[in-house]
């Protein structure tokens, strides 16, 4: 069965969001590039570009902050309702859900473990 372009973009700015450059170099005295064979195949989706001048190879990555908001956007991380819940709990109250899907209000942390629903 075939991926629905949806999970296709999804799983490429998680590539992006989570590729750390030492999946391409490896750090010590000096900096190395891995050969190829080293890096994973979908790791390479990561890279924006590799470019070589004056006998330095330069390897720039995609935008990690912009997959990552990316990524938080699809999922609704950022939506209004999950800042006013974040900013309920800075002041040490809960906002939950009970049993029948009533929103309720609590100073208290007990009823995290219910179900606790974000938007």
């Amino acid at each position: 069965m075939a991926k629905r372009l949806e999970d296709i973009t999804i799983e490429e700015l998680q590539i992006i969001a989570f590729a750390n450059i030492t999946d391409f170099v490896t750090l010590g005295h000096t900096v190395r590039i891995k050969p190829i064979t080293q890096i994973p195949p979908q790791k390479l989706t990561a890279i924006a570009s590799i470019t070589q001048k004056r006998g330095e190879t330069t390897i720039k990555l995609h935008d990690k902050v912009k997959a990552l908001s990316l990524i938080g956007d699809y999922f609704g991380l950022f939506s209004d309702f999950n800042a006013a819940i974040a900013c309920l709990r800075k002041y040490g109250l809960h906002v939950y859900q009970d049993d029948s899907g009533k929103w309720l209000l609590s100073e208290e942390v007990t009823h995290q473990s219910q179900s606790e629903t974000f938007c």
